[in-house]
């Protein structure tokens, strides 16, 4: 295990107020949630063919972003059981995956990346940050071993295809 963040569940995972978010060496993003005390691995996302250095989440706990070994950052949303149907996952990956005991609920809810940008000028990205609500919307950073970059997404952004925008760079 690389990194790991707590969000909010917002009722969609497991019957606690949080989850987990984890991030490995082996290319996973798991959600870890609780049910009557006992943490299980709700959802498995294997969408970096990298190593995932770092994680965090964007204010209301809806959103979270990742970077990779190979500097790319990738964008993950929280979709609602209901929006999940209308999305038609396929569970079936997840059940291999997660083994019979941690079968997906009906009820609950998904990430999927919505975005993922690709590499800049260097060739990996250790570490991401989200801002605080209060100052501004859709803004986080990404730091490599040479430079600091500000994104912000522009208001015409959906929340299901964000368009980001480089604010800055800043070489060290």
């Amino acid at each position: 295990v690389k990194s790991v963040v707590f969000a909010a569940s917002h009722g969609q995972f497991g019957d606690g107020d949080e989850i987990v978010i984890s991030s490995s060496y082996d290319t996973t993003i798991r959600i870890w949630a609780e049910d009557a005390g006992d943490w299980y691995c709700a959802h498995e996302l294997s969408d970096s063919p990298h190593t995932v250095w770092d994680l965090a989440v964007a204010p209301g706990s809806t959103r979270f972003i990742s970077c990779s070994a190979i500097g790319t950052i990738g964008i993950y949303k929280c979709y609602t059981s209901q929006e999940r149907k209308k999305l038609k996952v396929d569970d079936t990956d997840d059940q291999q995956q997660q083994g019979s005991s941690n079968e997906r609920s009906p009820n609950q809810g998904t990430w999927n990346c919505v975005k993922s940008l690709p590499p800049q000028s260097e060739s990996e990205i250790l570490s991401v940050s989200y801002s605080p609500a209060r100052a501004g919307h859709g803004r986080f950073a990404s730091s490599g071993s040479i430079s600091l970059r500000i994104y912000r997404e522009a208001p015409e952004s959906t929340s299901d295809q964000p368009i980001i925008g480089l604010d800055a760079e800043i070489h060290q």
